[in-house]
């Protein structure tokens, strides 16, 4: 909160820094999670929710997005494919 408070002191007062700092720490646990929740050869997607409809001039700020794990063996394939080609 002191490099808020002294770098943004025109934000607010001590209420609106606690709850900016809140909002902060909750997007960074959501997009950001730990590492040590990733198991070995894991990577972290973020992508549309499966039951998301599309619409005409729907943004992106507007889609429900969720996060998913994937295993590194799903890239494997498709780059082994690639290097015979090229």
């Amino acid at each position: 909160m002191h490099f808020l408070t002294g770098e943004f002191p025109h934000i607010g007062g001590p209420m609106i820094m606690e709850f900016f700092i809140d909002k902060m720490e909750r997007l960074i646990e959501e997009f950001y999670p730990p590492v040590k929740r990733l198991n070995m050869g894991q990577i972290l997607w973020f992508a549309v929710a499966k039951d998301e409809k599309p619409s005409y001039g729907k943004s992106m700020e507007n889609t429900r997005i969720v996060q998913g794990k994937l295993l590194s063996g799903v890239l494997v394939f498709p780059l082994a494919i690639y290097n015979l080609l090229c």
